[in-house]
């Protein structure tokens, strides 16, 4: 959901977000409203939020990847599922 509010590197374009459409369609509703946008820490961590959505939804595909065994590492004889997907 995260993404959901901060979704762009030009953050924040607002000082209130809510619930976009797709989650309002799953009776799921939030809101936040930004206090300080101003202060040191607060424009260092909006800096950095995109780098950590990204790296966080890596993390998230590998985890999703190797659970269903489509992603192979390490020594293998060379054929991973996913090399050949990616050869494609």
């Amino acid at each position: 959901m995260t993404r959901a509010v901060f979704s762009n590197s030009h953050f924040p374009k607002a000082l209130k977000y809510v619930s976009p459409s797709f989650y309002l369609d799953k009776d799921i509703q939030f809101g936040i409203e930004i206090l300080t946008p101003n202060t040191e820490n607060f424009k260092r961590a909006a800096h950095g939020l995109n780098s950590w959505h990204n790296k966080n939804y890596v993390i998230g595909l590998h985890g999703i990847l190797e659970k269903h065994d489509v992603m192979k590492y390490g020594r293998n004889d060379g054929n991973s599922e996913l090399m050949e997907l990616i050869s494609c």
